[in-house]
């Protein structure tokens, strides 16, 4: 720290998923949003591993124009306090000033706001060496976020044999093939977001960074909206391009970063 003088300056957290639990629970009627954690504290007892005397909780609302005419939903962040107690005092420790403490997701939905266009529903996945997360947004707003279970390490060419299918999607399109599984799960999260939260199609899909391959032509073609890697040097400035291995490791600290600049 004292090499680079960082000492004193900003930075933020972000919770590996195995530190965290997201719950998407119903809003109870008639509580004000700074009493909405302490109201779901008692409802979520039989949901966690945690004991509520040592959670954390933090309620992130949902835009108002989501489920118009249906029950308000809100996502939970559920941590151990001793976990987060841990973070501030390494932080401490470093001699830098502890910001925030983020998650996964919503470093995803920082991510989101580099895009330029962001007035129609956009997604943005990031898919890791098992699971990875699907953030369905608009503008600055946050509506859907889904963890899935394919990883990289299930897409990768197998021995199964193809089927009659266009040459192209070869490996792609066998029957119960790790990119169909893919395409399932995001298929059933632009669904929710068009019929269940009232939103319109979502216009395009951005994968985050990421030096492996991808059933890119698939899922566009099945998908009928255009499905892309986002390159991440055309939005943040620096002195020389950040391969693209650094990118997919670094791309949730990117995320938690990106929290600092919003809110300056």
């Amino acid at each position: 720290m004292q090499h680079h003088a960082l000492q004193g300056r900003p930075c933020s957290v972000v919770l590996h998923p195995s530190q965290y639990q997201l719950l998407f629970l119903d809003r109870p009627e008639e509580i004000p949003d700074g009493e909405l954690a302490e109201a779901l504290r008692w409802r979520i007892k039989d949901l966690v591993q945690i004991p509520m005397s040592e959670a954390v909780l933090e309620v992130i609302p949902l835009p108002a124009d989501a489920f118009r005419g249906r029950m308000q939903m809100v996502y939970v962040v559920v941590a151990h306090r001793k976990t987060i107690e841990e973070k501030a005092e390494a932080i401490k420790y470093c001699g830098l000033h502890l910001q925030a403490i983020d998650i996964g997701e919503m470093a995803l939905r920082n991510i989101g706001l580099l895009l330029p266009q962001r007035q129609q529903g956009f997604g943005i996945v990031r898919v890791e060496d098992e699971g990875g997360t699907i953030n369905l947004m608009e503008k600055e707003a946050l509506y859907l976020s889904r963890r899935i279970e394919n990883g990289l390490l299930s897409l990768q060419p197998d021995q199964a044999e193809p089927r009659e299918v266009d040459p192209n999607f070869a490996f792609f399109q066998t029957v119960d093939s790790p990119a169909e599984a893919l395409l399932l799960e995001l298929q059933r999260s632009l669904d929710y977001y068009e019929s269940q939260l009232g939103k319109g199609s979502i216009a395009r899909l951005h994968f985050t960074p990421l030096d492996a391959e991808l059933p890119l032509e698939f899922l566009q073609e099945r998908l009928g909206i255009p499905v892309e890697v986002m390159q991440l040097n055309h939005f943040l400035q620096a002195s020389e391009p950040w391969p693209l291995k650094l990118q997919q490791r670094c791309i949730r600290a990117i995320g938690g970063a990106l929290r600092q600049r919003e809110q300056a």
